[in-house]
């Protein structure tokens, strides 16, 4: 009898432990919103861009999300994006798939503002970027899909838009993407940046060769002539400025328009200084460098001074404000449209039988000109 009840203590003992072991095991393999799953769920984003403002650095967009293989089935599913702005998109479930569940949602217009540098325009390029921060389940293991990211314009502004920015065949370039950060590229479209060549920055550089060009009147007879010249391109920049000012984007210094305004007053009034001076001066200072006729001089020593030190604080000034803040090739290639129009006389104040016999004088002042673009140049390179 104490053997059949040990037997029964025993069988029940070992029943226990079998249904512990099985009951501990399944809730061990049994998945939970605690726990992190093998499945990887994947995130697409696709962007509608409403409008741009460059004054600001702002872009109106709309942002839509959508999951692919969620490991859950709820209802829906909250997402964060942030990057340089920030929305909650709440994601419904749509769809059961192989892989697991298929969600998406949409965001409201939100404000999302563009890194970049206004300095430059209109060669000036912006980044869009998004991050997906957090997903409602945080142990779930998610990725941005490597294809299917899509940005476009959208809405009244759209043609417009797409005509001011580039796009490939009307999709926004996607600049990066990695596991959680994504960024398209927002740049002028090439029809965009010779219209805006032509209406902002070719007027300021045909008044650089207007100024150069006033040396070839004489300083002792045509000094008025040259004073209203002066006087002219002092009442062209602020105008021309207050005309322009509306479509600059938002930039932190001057943007390449405004910095050659401003160097435009300032060699302005070093042109006129230096006239001014010179034509006082019975007998110059600075000895005469370049000669048109025997007796008369083309190129006085003060109208030498004044043009090289124009050039020389052109290029300073721009090698430590622009050029420090802005390294590209387009800031290089725009000075080299500048400096020469402040030398742009000098060859019509050289005769062809002048020039066969002081060739070499004549290199040497050209080259003494361009000294600092050459400086300029050797400072580019080394910066990159």
């Amino acid at each position: 009898m104490n053997l059949m009840k040990k037997i029964i203590i025993l069988s029940l003992s070992f029943l226990i432990c079998c249904l512990s072991v099985l009951a501990l095991t399944s809730k061990a393999s049994a998945p939970s919103q605690d726990q992190t799953v093998d499945e990887l769920t994947r995130v697409r984003l696709v962007i509608y861009i409403f409008d741009i403002d460059q004054t600001q650095k702002t872009v109106q967009l709309q942002t839509f999300v959508f999951l692919d293989g969620f490991p859950y089935n709820k209802p829906n599913v909250s997402v964060l994006i942030t990057g340089a702005g920030e929305a909650w998109i709440l994601c419904n479930r749509t769809e059961q798939t192989l892989g697991g569940w298929y969600y998406q949602g949409e965001s409201a217009q939100a404000t999302w503002l563009l890194d970049g540098i206004g300095e430059t325009f209109p060669f000036d390029s912006y980044i869009l970027r998004f991050d997906v921060r957090y997903m409602e389940y945080v142990n779930t293991n998610f990725t941005l899909a490597s294809t299917g990211h899509h940005a476009f314009f959208n809405g009244t502004k759209a043609y417009s838009l797409n005509d001011l920015w580039y796009t490939n065949s009307n999709l926004i370039p996607t600049s990066s993407i990695s596991s959680k950060e994504l960024s398209f590229s927002i740049t002028r479209s090439s029809g965009t940046i010779t219209i805006y060549f032509l209406e902002f920055l070719a007027p300021i550089i045909a008044c650089y060769y207007l100024l150069g060009s006033t040396l070839m009147l004489d300083l002792k007879k045509h000094l008025s002539e040259r004073l209203w010249v002066h006087v002219s391109l002092f009442v062209f920049v602020p105008l021309f400025l207050l005309a322009i000012r509306d479509f600059l984007p938002y930039r932190s210094t001057l943007s390449f328009p405004e910095f050659l305004l401003v160097n435009l007053v300032l060699s302005n009034a070093i042109f006129a200084i230096f006239s001014i001076v010179g034509r006082m001066k019975a007998a110059p200072v600075v000895p005469q460098i370049i000669r048109l006729y025997r007796h008369e001089p083309s190129l006085s020593g003060w109208d030498a001074a004044g043009l090289f030190l124009s050039v020389l604080f052109f290029v300073v000034t721009y090698a430590f404000t622009i050029m420090r803040k802005v390294n590209i090739p387009a800031s290089l290639l725009l000075s080299y449209l500048v400096i020469p129009g402040y030398i742009c006389s000098i060859p019509f104040l050289i005769t062809r039988k002048q020039f066969a016999e002081r060739w070499r004088r004549y290199l040497f002042m050209v080259l003494l000109a361009l000294l600092p673009a050459i400086i300029l140049l050797i400072i580019w390179l080394l910066g990159k």
